[in-house]
């Protein structure tokens, strides 16, 4: 019994021993390492943004950003925190920014957010038509997330982060 109690013991240890190294905050994760821990369903409308913006980057000779699920959970916080407000908002970005720098070792962080548009093309086209949102869309980034939600009213609020790592 005393053998068995003792594998059982070192057994635990080094289970808690590499789960302890393997969380530190040294690693550099790959995306589709961070995707697969990190699983985040997309609506359609999150999904056409995303790549609106990439065909808009490509034409601009710009390489398309990569959607990376803790970027999006990032942004799905801060929408619903928008629509819990019925305002749209970039509140709290710097709490969002150090977040990120810290998950995904973003290195620069930029945010659009949007309210009432009921497609991802009149979103996206108000978002380029827009100096600011647009430096955000042709920046130097290279991953990104999205959310997009609705109010009880049917309308959207969008939250479109993005992060060069």
């Amino acid at each position: 019994m005393d053998a068995l109690v003792r594998i059982f013991v070192t057994a635990l240890l080094v289970c808690c021993f590499s789960s302890f190294y393997s969380c530190s905050s040294e690693d550099v994760s790959t995306i589709e390492e961070l995707n697969t821990e990190n699983s985040v369903f997309y609506v359609k409308i999150e999904d056409d943004v995303i790549h609106l913006i990439n065909e808009y980057r490509m034409s601009k000779n710009l390489s398309p950003l990569e959607k990376l699920n803790l970027i999006s959970m990032e942004a799905k916080e801060h929408t619903e925190y928008m629509i819990s407000e019925n305002e749209v908002n970039h509140d709290y970005f710097a709490d969002r920014e150090y977040n990120l720098r810290k998950s995904v070792n973003a290195v620069m962080v930029g945010e659009n957010v949007g309210y009432g548009y009921h497609t991802a093309k009149g979103v996206v086209d108000a978002w380029i038509k827009s100096d600011s949102h647009r430096e955000n869309i042709e920046g130097d980034y290279t991953t990104t997330g999205i959310s997009a939600m609705q109010n009880k009213k049917g309308d959207y609020f969008y939250t479109h982060i993005f992060v060069k790592r």
